[in-house]
């Protein structure tokens, strides 16, 4: 089993407790944010944070806290120049599926606005391509893959924030900071190369409470 399948299988073995009880209220909200990634050799690739896109789920069972399933879905590009005598640059595309499992306690469960604290089990899957473009003058214009390849590894989050409440809609803000790391391998490199694939989310979501 792949540590990918493993993640997923533990999520939902944690879903399906209670059997029955699964009829607890759930509330799933859509999250748009920022990722600013940890990793300083992508910032220097010029790729400092992605463009986050997911789905924060909580389910609660009436236990002290309630069960957080998050997915969230990275992307961003990025761009170096060094061109001097002759033209020279990097083209970087980072990609980051990210699924965080694990508790969150909400305060003030009954009042509007809620916040919240929460954390668990990362898994981070990273995929990076970066392609340099150059020429040693008319007619040597060359493309080569410095590295494309994937990864994933596990680690933890930590992270809280705070929902308005209304009705059955909610609304609100979401800080959270992911630690786990992926090892790439570059075109023609002896050795792997590990990455931070972790990072700061911070975004804002709206949703609705079943």
């Amino acid at each position: 089993m792949t540590r990918a399948m493993l993640v997923f299988a533990m999520g939902m073995g944690l879903l399906l407790l209670g059997g029955p009880a699964a009829a607890a209220s759930v509330d799933a909200s859509l999250l748009l944010g920022q990722n600013a990634l940890s990793e300083d050799r992508l910032d220097d690739a010029g790729v400092d944070s992605l463009t986050d896109v997911g789905a924060l789920v909580n389910l609660d069972f009436q236990w002290p806290v309630l069960l957080a399933v998050d997915l969230l879905r990275g992307s961003g590009d990025g761009s170096r120049d060094f061109s001097g005598e002759f033209p020279l640059a990097f083209q970087t595309d980072v990609d980051a599926l990210d699924l965080h499992v694990g508790a969150r306690y909400v305060f003030r469960k009954t009042t509007p606005w809620r916040p919240y604290v929460g954390g668990g089990l990362a898994w981070t899957k990273l995929d990076v391509k970066q392609v340099e473009n150059g020429s040693f003058g008319p007619g040597t214009e060359y493309q080569t893959v410095v590295v494309d390849d994937s990864d994933s590894g596990i680690g933890f989050w930590l992270g809280g924030g705070l929902l308005y409440r209304h009705n059955r809609w909610q609304v609100g803000g979401d800080l959270r900071y992911a630690d786990t790391s992926a090892t790439l391998q570059p075109e023609g490199a002896d050795e792997g190369l590990k990455l931070d694939a972790g990072g700061l989310h911070a975004g804002v979501f709206v949703g609705w409470a079943f």
